[in-house]
């Protein structure tokens, strides 16, 4: 198992939702993401998960874990 900080697919989702939120709610930022960029990210968001979820090899913790060590110290 790993911490969650620890997942690719964790960290690039939340950058995603972060720079939309961002584009939809920061006037400044409306219109700098051409259409179909935006077009392109949300077509892509799915195929990259898949691609991050098929290489995974750990599961992920939301606990902390104790150290493994002898028992009975």
């Amino acid at each position: 198992m790993k911490h969650w900080w620890q997942s690719k697919t964790v960290w690039f989702n939340v950058t995603v939702a972060v720079l939309l939120l961002a584009e939809q709610n920061v006037d400044a930022l409306q219109g700098l993401v051409p259409e179909w960029l935006h077009k392109l990210a949300v077509f892509s968001l799915p195929i990259v998960n898949m691609g991050l979820r098929v290489i995974t090899s750990k599961g992920l913790s939301f606990k902390p874990q104790m150290p493994q060590g002898e028992a009975g110290q």
